[in-house]
């Protein structure tokens, strides 16, 4: 069976981080919940602003009846964390509380819940089911959570079983970490939507250099993607410079980041997936509060014949397995144990503090693919440094920070529409075009050279074609989400 994975977003005016942030223009906040366990639920809260606005929002969490307890980490000019334990008993919760705990009521307390975020006066929560639902199951329980919550504008933004063989393939990406980058920027500022919410020059302002670079190194990006649809043999790992910067940073300083690591991390996973070629597996802990991860969700990614080979080997190093969804090409298992699996956390809250978070990471070859998202604001150089340490303290091999991103870019692409998939006149067309040389450089032939191999009008190849590439580039940035 599959496991969903679910994001939704809603509102409460009333409620203080609602209402802080759609009062204050690019204020944010994120909650990340660090014990799930009733009676009270502990979280990490994150709110970027301005101090002399947040320590009135900060003077109104404290005073909640719902705060069981309540704890400032540290205080920038740009920013502020602190603990918040909310009672989940009586009358008196704390809304988000509220809402946090019957999402987690209705989808069990070991989903991968993700931080919370709160921008512009909504609420978006995000998480995979780790209990067998399929889709139609899962979209009644958000049923039930829409009648249980006192909230309005209640949406559902996605609802799609987990699709672990589309997130390892991003393991071997096609762009570089300043394409993708400037690809994402793109896709959130709306250049890829139609009509276009913005053009070149806004694209160009907001990374800092000409319109010309910018449109050229669009124009190179669509075409490798399209070249990887229509031709996946040529889908190669591009070289990448050590240590990328996100383009949509420049200039903005964000708050909060994701760190994306190649390295070898040593264990029975790895192990497995170097040995058997075409193998995959993708992790992440399910409790990590108290910096060790004694369970794990694991996905093989392999026949039936190769992922009980791995299943049996962890059996054999003592850890307890239960298999949540299994079919003839991947497995899911939840394993228990001390030393359950890779075990990046504690060094990472040593280095980062609980605010820093794990997204599920994935493992090709002898190679993983590890996403951490901080939310301190911390040069570059520190943050590759830190890594390095990390990486040396927990024994990893080939450590290296192929990107920095903001995170922001992120999570305002999780609200863009999900298109379809390629339809077969657009993928005819866009394969003819490509076959005559349209996307080379410079083009090997015009619209009208298509229209005239094809027997249809200009403008008809320019909507298919248009449409194709959106499509191509929605599924690309998508998978990485």
């Amino acid at each position: 069976m599959a496991l969903p994975e679910v994001v939704v977003e809603f509102e409460r005016p009333e409620e203080p981080l609602c209402r802080f942030t759609a009062e204050n223009p690019g204020a944010r906040a994120m909650l990340r919940v660090t014990d799930p366990t009733p009676p009270t639920l502990s979280t990490v809260l994150t709110v970027v602003g301005d101090t002399d606005k947040t320590g009135a929002l900060l003077r109104e969490l404290r005073a909640q009846p719902g705060a069981a307890s309540f704890e400032i980490v540290t205080i920038t000019p740009y920013s502020v964390v602190c603990k918040i334990g909310a009672s989940t008993n009586g009358n008196a919760r704390m809304a988000w509380a509220e809402a946090l705990d019957a999402f987690l009521e209705t989808f069990g307390r070991d989903a991968l819940l993700e931080p919370v975020m709160v921008e512009g006066g909504r609420m978006r929560i995000r998480a995979m089911a780790v209990r067998n639902l399929d889709t139609r199951r899962a979209l009644e329980k958000l049923q039930e959570l829409q009648k249980a919550l006192p909230w309005s504008g209640f949406r559902v933004v996605r609802v799609a079983d987990f699709d672990p063989v589309a997130m390892s393939d991003r393991l071997v990406p096609m762009l570089d970490p300043d394409q993708e980058e400037l690809v994402r920027l793109a896709l959130s500022m709306g250049y890829y939507e139609s009509p276009r919410r913005c053009n070149l020059e806004d694209i160009a302002r907001r990374v800092g250099l000409s319109v010309s670079p910018v449109h050229k190194k669009l124009k190179d990006i669509e075409h490798t993607l399209i070249n990887g649809y229509l031709d996946p043999s040529t889908r190669k790992e591009r070289k990448r410079r050590r240590h990328g910067v996100s383009l949509s940073r420049r200039g903005e300083g964000g708050t909060f980041r994701e760190v994306l690591v190649h390295a070898t991390i040593p264990g029975a996973i790895t192990e497995f997936c170097a040995r058997n070629r075409g193998a995959r597996a993708v992790w992440q802990p399910l409790h990590d509060a108290t910096g060790r991860g004694d369970s794990l969700l694991l996905v093989v990614i392999a026949p039936p014949t190769l992922y009980r080979e791995l299943l049996k080997q962890l059996e054999a190093e003592g850890k307890t397995l239960e298999v949540l969804s299994r079919d003839e090409g991947h497995a899911t298992v939840r394993v228990t144990g001390r030393g359950a699996g890779p075990d990046p956390i504690a060094g990472l809250v040593r280095r980062f503090g609980r605010d820093a978070y794990l997204k599920p990471a994935v493992v090709e070859g002898s190679r993983t693919l590890v996403r951490i998202v901080l939310t301190r604001r911390l040069p570059d150089d520190e943050v590759v440094k830190a890594m390095e340490e990390v990486a040396l303290e927990a024994a990893w091999q080939d450590q290296e920070v192929v990107a920095i991103r903001d995170l922001a870019v992120e999570a305002s692409l999780l609200s863009l529409p999900r298109l379809e998939k390629v339809t077969p006149r657009q993928d005819e067309v866009l394969r003819i075009g490509h076959a005559l040389g349209y996307y080379r450089t410079p083009r090997g032939c015009t619209l009208e050279d298509i229209a005239g191999t094809l027997g249809i009008s200009t403008n008809a190849v320019h909507k298919n074609l248009t449409a194709a590439e959106q499509k191509i580039i929605y599924a690309y940035v998508g998978t990485g989400l």
